[in-house]
């Protein structure tokens, strides 16, 4: 959790990533390096989907999967593996006054890719920058999902994001090399 104000929730921005040594069993999704993001109490980027009961069409076809949260998928929507071999891990974390940082390795969670690293800037006080390397042995078209409770507009020309909400805002802006 990259926060820039945990004791005062009204003023707090947060971005949560996950990548978790335990992988894709039980009650945890293939959702290694996915996050979320909320600003002043509001939710901007979510987790999508509801549970409505384990096991269910709705809760494993779209909420386990790597799809419904703010992550990667590759060739048309194929996600992480499932199962406690599709494990994440976080590391190279330096927090500072002016700013944090962290990095997530889902490698293991990507059957098709050989390095999937997340590494996340919080210029303090709630500005971010994600960047991801993505590889593997094959050529690969990868997808960035991005989900939140109230539409955007996408300015496909700038390659630009914009989700208002009624206290806080999110602009996206997307490079690709």
């Amino acid at each position: 959790a990259l926060r820039n104000d945990l004791n005062h929730y009204e003023n707090d921005v947060a971005l949560l990533m996950q990548s978790n040594p335990f992988g894709a069993t039980s009650h945890h999704h293939n959702v290694q390096n996915c996050f979320m993001l909320e600003a002043f109490t509001e939710p901007l980027l979510i987790a999508s989907g509801h549970y409505d009961y384990y096991g269910s069409p709705h809760h494993s076809q779209w909420v386990q999967q790597t799809r419904s949260a703010n992550g990667i998928t590759v060739d048309g929507g194929q996600g992480q593996l499932r199962g406690g071999q599709a494990a994440g891990r976080l590391y190279d974390f330096e927090t500072g006054k002016y700013f944090s940082r962290v990095t997530g390795d889902a490698s293991a969670a990507y059957s098709m890719l050989d390095t999937v690293r997340r590494t996340v800037v919080h210029v303090k006080p709630g500005f971010y920058v994600i960047h991801d390397f993505c590889a593997g042995k094959e050529p690969h078209t990868f997808e960035y999902n991005l989900h939140s409770g109230k539409p955007g507009v996408f300015d496909e020309k700038d390659q630009l994001l914009n989700i208002e909400h009624p206290k806080a805002g999110i602009r996206v802006l997307f490079f690709a090399d």
